[in-house]
């Protein structure tokens, strides 16, 4: 699915954020919290929970809007 392209205005993980900019997603991560990106925030960041393979319990996954997609991509631009 990685593979895929993404459709435009699609919201986007960490994960896949990292792998348009050559990052990880922890370092994306770092990114979202210095830019104040954490947690719901209507039209920018929104969570909901998943359900991995072998767990009892759903975690927590971000998703990050086209928008806040522009200012993560800025803020790499920035220090680069």
């Amino acid at each position: 699915s990685h593979l895929k392209p993404v459709a435009p205005g699609a919201w986007l993980t960490p994960t896949q954020i990292g792998r348009r900019l050559g990052l990880t997603a922890y370092t994306v991560g770092r990114i979202v919290t210095e830019l104040g990106l954490r947690g719901d925030i209507p039209g920018l960041a929104r969570s909901y929970p998943h359900w991995r393979p072998h767990m009892d319990r759903p975690v927590v996954c971000h998703a990050y809007s086209p928008e806040a997609v522009r200012r993560i991509e800025a803020a790499v631009l920035a220090v680069a």
